[in-house]
Parts: structure tokens; sequence; C-alpha cells
């Protein structure tokens, strides 16, 4: 008969695995400013800071972060996955319940796929370690240590921004008059800090004023441009070299580091940008470390996570083939790292569509077509789950044709409350 209580499941996961991080294991920046903010802390390879990993850390997490309080006989899960899941889907970037988040979902329907498992796929199940984002300590403290960071005095406030699904504070001005840092307390703790100076060659250009519509709000002329960005070959873009150091000193002062090969350094007219993914099990993740620069050389903007990554055990997962029928079910999605995205190859679309032009009351019926996966591999899924939590999940990364056909958690059915299907007529 098959077991459906988290208890044994739980039970029969080993929380003490080989995990790829190196022999530093970092703590919480944030209980380190609690202590003084005396401590530097540095990440190889493999490992960044604010990781519980150890045996102990990750029976505690077993014993107490899943206080589950359900009817005997009902079944229980490791992690409940809320409707919102879709907006992870292919990386969106959509917050829980927004009209962005039901337009990921309705922008994707316009070509289906029949998705079917060539037969390099791997047949055999396995099994794979699940995290958790944790806060800890206090938004405040949190943003002082950043505000240090980024010499930016005064004392966190909630933004105006905020809301009860949402907690969000500032540390320095929202009205755009000077830097400032925003975090959002909730989720993987996600900062960022903006600098509006840095950016001298954005100049206005006209004003924008509403226009007469049929409805009840007036709407903004399409045609009309607001700004006008003027990039400059001013010669005051640092240098890849000199990137890669400013970089390491602000990582390394918000308590984290990176290794030079999991760098990216992209550089243009407009500016350039340093990028780093967090490693778990040294393989990378959706979650980004990530920062700016404009044309003038100034640091506009940089934007990070809060959030320690708790180990929560070993738990049975699905074969490559098994999953593949995951893909047409978005509950199912999740975010990967950047490098899975990297392709540069489109999936096939349905012929003769534009979907710019297509009226939702009557759209035509999506298109099906069907699509050999012909690879895979194992990848760290990021998914949000129902509470606005944050789990990292082990998963897979489809290709046809080496374009990116999709990512999904590969956790056997029964560990994820799914929510139900809403069948449209």
């Amino acid at each position: 008969m098959r077991e459906n209580n988290l208890d044994a499941r739980l039970k029969a996961a080993d929380p003490v695995v080989e995990v790829e991080l190196g022999s530093e294991v970092l703590h919480n920046a944030t209980t380190t400013q609690a202590h003084g903010l005396g401590r530097k802390h540095r990440m190889n390879a493999a490992a960044r800071p604010r990781f519980i990993l150890t045996a102990l850390a990750a029976a505690g997490a077993l014993a107490i972060t899943i206080p589950l309080t359900l009817s005997p006989g009902e079944p229980q899960y490791l992690l409940s996955v809320g409707d919102s899941q879709s907006s992870s889907m292919l990386g969106a970037k959509g917050a829980p319940g927004t009209e962005a988040d039901q337009g990921v979902r309705d922008m994707m329907m316009w070509t289906q796929y029949n998705y079917l498992a060539g037969d390099s796929l791997g047949s055999e199940a396995g099994q794979g370690v699940a995290y958790k984002a944790k806060l800890n300590g206090s938004p405040t403290d949190y943003l002082l240590m950043l505000g240090r960071v980024f010499s930016i005095e005064g004392t966190p406030k909630e933004s105006q921004y905020s809301s009860a699904e949402w907690p969000t504070w500032v540390l320095g001005p929202e009205d755009g008059s000077g830097p400032n840092v925003y975090l959002n307390w909730s989720g993987n703790g996600s900062w960022w800090y903006n600098d509006p100076s840095a950016w001298p060659n954005v100049q206005a250009l006209k004003s924008c004023e509403p226009v007469a519509s049929d409805g009840e709000v007036d709407q903004v002329d399409p045609d009309c441009s607001g700004f006008v960005e003027t990039p400059i070959k001013s010669g005051k873009v640092p240098t890849e070299s000199e990137l890669v150091e400013q970089a390491n000193q602000i990582f390394t002062s918000a308590g984290v580091s990176f290794p030079r090969n999991q760098l990216r350094v992209p550089r243009d007219t407009w500016g350039a940008s340093v990028e780093a993914s967090m490693f778990l099990n040294g393989s990378p993740t959706a979650e980004m470390w990530w920062m700016s620069w404009s044309d003038s050389g100034a640091l506009a903007s940089v934007s990070g996570f809060a959030a320690e990554f708790e180990q929560m055990g070993t738990f049975n997962t699905v074969s490559q083939q098994s999953a593949v029928s995951r893909l047409a079910d978005y509950r199912y999605s999740g975010g990967v790292a950047y490098k899975f995205y990297n392709s540069g190859i489109a999936l096939p679309m349905a012929n003769g569509i534009d979907t710019r032009e297509l009226d939702p009351e009557s759209a035509l019926e999506p298109e099906i077509l069907d699509l050999a996966i012909d690879s895979a591999e194992s990848a760290n899924v990021t998914i949000w789950a129902s509470d606005n939590s944050v789990w990292i999940l082990p998963g897979y990364v489809y290709y046809a044709k080496d374009a990116f056909a999709g990512a999904v958690f590969a956790l056997e059915d029964g560990l994820v409350k799914l929510p139900e299907i809403e069948v449209t007529k």
C-alpha cells in the first residue's frame, strides 16, 4: 500500500549526505551583524554564506520546520505549491497572485506542446536533497549592514510599498533623491540597492500626458517617449578586471565571495554588470547576486538575498523519462540557473498566429505541436510555495534539439501538495 505519511518519509530520508560545499561552511550574515559585524566570511566554488548544512541543523530542520497539524489519516506534505507557482515558469518574474503572474500563463497558451520522451533520457529513479530558505535575525539589522556596505546613513523603516504578504523595508529616501536599499523580508529575503545619480545621461524628453480613453482610467499614448537615454563612449566604464575587483570588494563586504569562474561580466556602451549564481551540491541555482555600472562608470545597482538555505533531507525522485509529462503542467515548473536558458535556440512555434492581435474573448484554440525531448540534465529548481517560502528542489532541465524546453522539480508524487487545476469551458 502506498505510504502518504510524511513522518515515515522523513525517517527514511537521510539528512546527513555528502554535499559539495568545500571545507568552509559559512554562517548567516545577519547573525554576524548581530554579533558586531566583526567577522567576514568567504565562500568557495560550491558554497556561499548563510547556509546551515550540518547534520545537526538538518536534523533540527526536519524536527521543527515542518509543523503540520492535519487530521489523522490526512496526507502530510513536505510543502504546498500555490497556483502562483506559475510565476516561476521559465524563469518569468511575476509576483504570486498578480496580473503579471496571470499573464505568464496566458501568454504561453497559444502554442502548446505534446512532450515526447526520447530514448536517451534516463529511466532510473533516484534521490535528491531539498533545501528551504530561512530568514534569521531582523530586517532592520540586515539593512543596517547593507547601509554600511553602500555608505547609506539613516534608520531603516517599513516601505510605502510594503504589505502583509510582501513586507518590505527601506534604508534611504524613496523619492529618488538619493541612493537607497530595499529589502523584502519574505521568501529568500531579496534586496536591491539603487543609486539614481549613476545615470547622468538619462534626460527628460517631454511630458507624456494621459490621453482620453473609453474606459474609466486614462491611458498614456504608447507612442510617447517619457525619457531618452543617450549612451556616450565616455571611456569611464571600468575594465573587466576592475569590475571583478570592485565586485569582489562589495560581495565580501556583504558577506559573500565567488571564484572568478563563477562571475559573468557583460560590458557594452550602456555600462557593465557582474553576475553570479549561488551554488548548492556543486550546481548553480536561480538565486543570483548581481551588480551593474552605468556608462558613467558609477555603480548603479546591486541585488542579492538575505536568506540561508537549510538542508531538509534527501528524498526520492522520479526518473528523467517519468518527469517529462510534468513539462505540460505549470505546477511542477520552477526557476533554474541562468546558464540553462542561454542556448540562444528557440522552440518551434505555431504557424500563422500573431499573439499581439489576439482578442482573449475570441482567441483561437492553441495549436498543439509534438516536441521530442532528446536530452536532460539534473538541476536545482527553485520553487515558491503557497506560504511564500522558497525551496530549492532536485529537478531536471529538458532540451529539444538543444533548445531549452523547460524545468521541473523531480520529487516523487505525494511529497508536494499541488493546487487543483481550474478547468475552463
